[in-house]
């Protein structure tokens, strides 16, 4: 077979529903194919053949023409007529427009004659035309791509900026505390000594005839013991005021750093 095949000019395969063609690299020397009713989807094997001049697919399932760069002899191609059904491919709406753009030393498409040089032009024309159209398209696309992320970037850092400028200021805010609190601190161990002291000092003891002046100094004595509890007391309340502001600041510090992950 393979020597025999060397030397075929014209092969015509019908009615036998094979899902695709193989063997062709066996026909080196064909001029004409003819394929009738075959379940293919493409045509493979078709480089084994540069004489070939005469392509007929009819009544197939031809999806693509991916297999007509590797023709470039080719002359006549029918890949439909009006008498049997037409391949998948043909009924796209740029169908003839591409194979004359992609074949320009054809001939003869389908039942039509395509050797005048206006109707290549015309192919040639057209495709520019729709090249120009949907580069423009791309452009514009592209164009609206750049300013939609454009405006994604402004909005995602309007989003940003008030919770990171609410860190910031909480931040701050927490460190001020910190520092009133440790000013507090100093102060109530201040005035807890001196009223330690002067709790653990001995009772005075009245010796001198003038009992109105011990009683005036035992009542200053009472007034500065009571400033020290008050001041005391307000120490822890101020404290207490100062910790609770710091944990509110914390946990909207917090929310904010959710929302930023979000």
């Amino acid at each position: 077979m393979p020597h025999e095949g060397s030397t075929v000019a014209s092969l015509e395969v019908f009615f036998s529903g094979y899902p695709r063609m193989v063997g062709l690299s066996l026909f080196p020397k064909l001029f004409q194919l003819t394929i009738v009713s075959q379940s293919i989807s493409h045509i493979q094997g078709l480089e084994c053949c540069p004489l070939l001049r005469e392509l007929w697919v009819v009544e197939c399932q031809l999806t693509a023409l991916t297999f007509l760069a590797h023709l470039p002899a080719l002359k006549a191609l029918g890949l439909q007529d009006s008498q049997s059904a037409a391949n998948p491919v043909c009924l796209l709406c740029n169908y003839a427009t591409h194979v004359l753009y992609h074949m320009p030393g054809l001939l003869r498409l389908d039942s039509y004659d395509v050797s005048s040089r206006h109707v290549k032009e015309a192919a040639e024309t057209t495709v520019m035309k729709k090249m120009m159209y949907y580069n423009m398209r791309a452009h514009t696309v592209q164009k609206n791509l750049r300013e939609t992320q454009r405006r994604l970037t402004e909005q995602k850092e309007a989003l940003w900026k008030p919770p990171v400028e609410q860190i910031r200021a909480c931040s701050h805010a927490i460190k001020d505390l910190q520092r009133a609190l440790s000013e507090v601190a100093d102060q109530g161990g201040r005035s807890s000594r001196s009223w330690e002291a002067r709790a653990a000092s001995p009772p005075i003891v009245a010796q001198d005839p003038g009992e109105d002046e011990e009683d005036e100094e035992e009542d200053e004595e009472e007034d500065e013991e009571e400033e020290d509890e008050a001041d005391l007391s307000s120490d822890s309340l101020v404290e207490f005021q100062i910790h609770s502001k710091m944990e509110a600041l914390a946990r909207h510090v917090e929310q904010c750093e959710q929302r930023l992950e979000e």
